[in-house]
Formats: C-alpha cells, structure tokens, sequence
C-alpha cells in the first residue's frame, strides 16, 4: 500500500479481527486495513522468557514495517510509557494521571514537555484529545454501528501539530491506548 501511515487523519482500531497471533489490525476511512499493533518483546524476554519485567508494543505498517514501539519497564507500577520511531529515536513519551473514575494520560515529546492531554474513561472507550492550549485536537470513542463494537473505536486526530515528531506521539498514544492500559 502507499499510504503513508502517519498522513491518515481517521483511524479505525479493531480489536476483533486479529491478523495472526496478538495483533490488532488498523484500518483508513476507505476501510483498508494499513497496519497492525503487536505485542512485541524485550531483549530481556528474548533471552531469559521473562514478561514480568516489561511490555513493548510494536505499530506496524500492513507490509510488516516498524513504524514505532511503545515500552515500558514494569507494567504494573510503571506510569511512564516510552515512544520511539522506527529508528529507535525517543519521540515522546505517555504518562498517566490517576483519579477516581477516569484514567487521563500526558503525551509527552522527546524533550518531557506536555503536548497533548487524553482525557476519557476507558469503560465507555470515549476519550477526548486535547493540546496544551485546551483546544480539542482529536477523539477516540467506540463504535457504535457495529455488531462487534465492543472492541471497535474510531480514532480521529486533526491536523495541529507542531512537528511530525509530535504527531508521532499523540497518534501512537491513540492508537494503542485500548492495548496499554
């Protein structure tokens, strides 16, 4: 496909159809499917077998292609999600922000400075994005006209973005919230 992966506007993350083994398929708005998160592992978990000690999802392209993973060290107390791209250049990072009914999430850049903010509950899967500035600059929600919506979102993110480095953060925030947390 020639789609470059980040250029899409409108995500649709389905949960349900999973290509082969722990992926998620992701798809445009003409419905074509342009890539897939996994669950990825460490060299910790290569070597040893230990998944305990971290988690790494990988956001591929629909050819297989790394486009960025997402870590952390522990997944059970760690709040802080690291963002790399392809390359393995830190693009920005998540970290979550507790109270009591609601999960909100910071996406960080490379330099630890809050660009955009994930507000929602996770129970309904609807989560507003928004920027520093309190614009609102994307959604995530459930869809509601499928069957299958249960583990069906839409992902839908405007074009205000710094640089493509922040664009990189906020969407791969997006679009694996339903996976990391």
């Amino acid at each position: 496909m020639n789609t470059i992966f980040f250029d899409t506007r409108n995500y649709l993350i389905d949960k349900k159809r999973k290509s082969s083994g722990n992926q998620v398929r992701i798809y445009n708005d003409r419905r074509e499917c342009i890539g897939f998160i996994a669950q990825g592992k460490t060299a910790l978990q290569k070597n040893k077998g230990l998944n305990i000690f971290s988690a790494v999802f990988e956001i591929r392209n629909a050819d297989g292609v790394l486009k960025v993973s997402l870590s952390r060290c522990r997944p059970i107390f760690c709040s802080k999600i690291i963002i790399k791209d392809a390359d393995g250049k830190k693009v920005g990072s998540i970290e979550q922000q507790f109270s009591f009914f609601k999960r909100n999430l910071k996406v960080l850049n490379a330099s630890n400075e809050v660009i955009a903010v994930i507000y929602g509950n996770k129970k309904n899967l609807c989560f507003t994005i928004v920027n520093i500035s309190e614009n609102e600059i994307g959604e995530i929600k459930r869809r509601e006209d499928s069957i299958r919506s249960s583990g069906t979102y839409d992902i839908i993110i405007d074009e205000i973005c710094t640089s493509f480095e922040d664009k990189i953060a906020i969407l791969s925030s997006a679009l694996a919230i339903n996976m990391v947390f």
